[in-house]
This record gives C-alpha cells, structure tokens and sequence, in this order.
C-alpha cells in the first residue's frame, strides 16, 4: 500500500480526511428504518412499546417525488412513511421530531379506520373544502386528520 495520499490511494481513491462516509456515502446510511427507531433517534417516548416497528421511513421513490407538489415533505401509508430525501437526512441527524409525531398520528388513524373509510373521509374532507372555495393550501389543512395530526404534533 502507498503511504502517498493515505491508505486509499492504491484503490484510486483520494483521503479526503473527513473519513470513510464521504467515500461511500450510498453504502454507508441506511436508506430507509422503522418509524419506531426514527421516533426515537428523535428524543420521542414512544407509548405502548414498538407499536411503530413494522412501519418503514424511507425516502420517496423518484417517480413519487415528481408527482407531489411543492412543499410535501411526508405522506403516511398503512405501512410506509415516504419523505423527501432532505426530510430523510434531518431523520438520520435525529432532527424531525414534529414530523414523525405528525405522520405517526396517520399512521394511527390507517390503523382505526381502516384504508376505504381513512381514504374517504381524507379526501372527502379535501373536496368539500374545495367545493366552498378555499384554495389547495386551506383545504388541505381543512382536513380533519390533518388538523389531529398537528395537533399531536404540536401538543409534544
């Protein structure tokens, strides 16, 4: 091994001294964790044990990415929590806690009501707001889950 350039050298890499996570910084963060462990890399308890360790975080698909508007961030599924890769960096530094409480309390209400009766009162509550008048932005926050949502989030 060649003691010119440091130990990666031979390899046709380049030291740049700030260690080995800017040489393979693909292989070496995990790319997506349980909602359970990103709560609590967050500093929040969860109630009721790893009532959240089947729900996976990980960073929207491209395909996903390119459909949302501005300004999402997050969507809760039954069993996946998309967010955007920024989102999923601040996750990874322990730097999103309003957020995951926010999509844990979806993730809980897929969970009580069920897909068809969460997606029809979700986008029924979207549409009725629309139909008065309201822009996206209101109507979206209109929404009765939403609005339970940030209020969980905001009472931590």
């Amino acid at each position: 091994m060649s003691s010119e350039g440091g130990a990666f050298a031979d390899y046709g890499l380049r030291d740049t001294g700030y260690g080995i996570w800017d040489i393979v910084p693909d292989m070496a963060l995990p790319r997506s964790l349980s909602l359970d462990t990103a709560l609590r890399r967050s500093g929040v308890e969860v109630e009721g044990g790893s009532r959240y360790a089947s729900v996976v975080v990980r960073p929207v698909p491209g395909w996903l990415e390119r459909v949302w508007g501005s300004g999402v961030v997050a969507m809760a599924l039954p069993r996946v929590v998309f967010v955007s890769a920024a989102t999923f960096d601040r996750i990874l530094d322990g730097d999103a806690s309003t957020l995951l409480i926010h999509e844990s309390a979806h993730v809980d209400q897929w969970r009580d009501h069920g897909i068809v009766r969460f997606l029809t009162r979700y986008v029924g509550d979207y549409l009725r707001g629309r139909a008065v008048g309201l822009p996206h932005r209101p109507a979206y926050r209109a929404i009765r889950f939403e609005r339970e949502a940030t209020e969980r989030a905001e009472r931590r």
